[in-house]
């Protein structure tokens, strides 16, 4: 099977997971400081052309910008983006098991391209897919439906990325969908 995901996955790489990402600001997976040297330290080892693979999620609602308005109170407008503008979509899928249900995820690739050459991919990971429609039974995780969530939610959005990632590189291998 000649993969998309191989050229990520055909040498051993470091991988680097973090919940949320910020390397550009048209890509608004970021709420943050933690978010900002994520992607800061993911520029650094392009810089350094280290062997590393981002992982995060992709999340397409819940940031919003903020404006001052005339009277000195601060208003929130909702920022929705399409990964498609600015990602690529991965053909790869693969099921993991979230509170009890079966959950598709796919990838999307950004490449951070150093001006030393350096390249490092970051998989953005998401199950905003149709088999994860409720109305077949399963059910997306709000992993991707919107911010990050907290407690249990974000233990069990970060075991099932660690998953998902290792089953994605697996199925540079074999169909795994």
């Amino acid at each position: 099977m000649n993969s998309q995901l191989n050229e990520f996955t055909a040498e051993p790489m470091i991988a680097y997971f973090s919940m949320e990402i910020g390397v550009k600001n048209d890509i608004p997976t970021y709420s943050g400081g933690l978010g900002i040297l994520a992607g800061d330290t993911i520029k650094s080892a392009a810089d350094l052309n280290l062997p590393l693979v981002a992982v995060t999620l992709v999340t397409r609602k819940g940031y919003f910008e903020q404006e001052i308005d005339s009277t000195g109170w601060q208003r929130e407008k909702p920022v929705q983006w399409d990964p498609a503008k600015y990602l690529k979509l991965q053909k790869e899928k693969v099921k993991v098991q979230i509170e009890g249900r079966d959950v598709s995820i796919q990838a999307w690739v950004y490449q951070v391209v150093s001006p030393t050459g350096g390249k490092v991919p970051i998989l953005f990971l998401d199950t905003d897919l149709p088999e994860n429609d409720p109305g077949t039974g399963s059910s997306p995780t709000p992993c991707t439906a919107a911010t990050a969530p907290t407690g249990s939610s974000r233990r069990s959005c970060s075991a099932w990325a660690a998953c998902a990632c290792c089953r994605l590189s697996n199925s540079t291998s074999r169909n795994t969908t």
